[in-house]
């Protein structure tokens, strides 16, 4: 089984249910991994916080919770946080 991609699973951790039509993506969710218009509103609601570090990752967090990802792009790092934070039920 391929894992779904990153939007995707973004999508299903927000409480997105339809997808799929016969096996394939009938209706794609925002491009929260390449589209800041899409995922900063997220960053605000879940007080995720992003940082540059100085070899070039990006880190990704909630601060004061164990939520925290280190990744080489911003948005992927910030959905990473995402889904930690759904499969922890805090979204």
């Amino acid at each position: 089984m391929t894992e779904e991609p990153l939007d995707v699973q973004v999508a299903r951790a927000l409480g997105w249910t339809d997808f799929t039509k016969d096996g394939y993506y009938s209706a794609h969710p925002p491009y929260y991994s390449t589209d800041w218009s899409a995922t900063g509103p997220l960053i605000v609601k879940y007080g995720i916080c992003l940082q540059r570090n100085s070899d070039s990752t990006w880190w990704a967090g909630v601060l004061g919770r164990p939520y925290m990802v280190l990744d080489t792009l911003a948005l992927p790092t910030v959905c990473k946080v995402i889904l930690a934070l759904g499969k922890a039920d805090k979204l």
